[in-house]
């Protein structure tokens, strides 16, 4: 990750930074998430390919709203970036396994089981991008 260079976050004392880890998490999930919904709206049910939409909502959009949630609350974490990580990471899994086994217990949904899959990935990618920002893997 880049170096703290005097933003307005970073200006923030330690203490305040580690709250607004978990709402700084949200924030980025929704700012991934939400034009990523509008794309779908607007562009892929105008030409209505099952596939594309299919696409957006179980694959793209879980990914990439994952891994910007890890990225920006990695970004507010004061320090231990690669633990923050991890443990934002772990936040993902945990709520995607909940996730799957209540479908396994109502109803299996294959699109459903995708889409949690595929935050994990974005999750995974993100520790695996502040890990090789911060040399943590050499």
């Amino acid at each position: 990750m880049p170096a703290d260079d005097g933003t307005f976050v970073q200006r923030l004392p330690d203490w305040l930074r580690w709250i607004i880890v978990p709402y700084a998490m949200v924030v980025g999930y929704l700012v991934a998430a939400i034009p990523l919904a509008v794309v779908r709206w607007t562009i892929v049910l105008s030409v209505w390919l099952s596939w594309l939409d299919w696409l957006v909502v179980y694959l793209v959009m879980p990914s990439v709203a994952a891994f910007l949630a890890v990225i920006v609350g990695v970004l507010v974490a004061p320090k231990y970036k690669f633990i923050t990580s991890v443990i934002l990471g772990a936040v993902f899994l945990l709520i995607g396994g909940l996730g799957m086994y209540l479908y396994a217990v109502v109803e299996l949904n294959f699109g459903m089981l995708m889409a949690n899959l595929s935050g994990w990935v974005g999750a995974g990618i993100a520790i695996l991008k502040v890990g090789h920002d911060n040399n943590t893997f050499y």
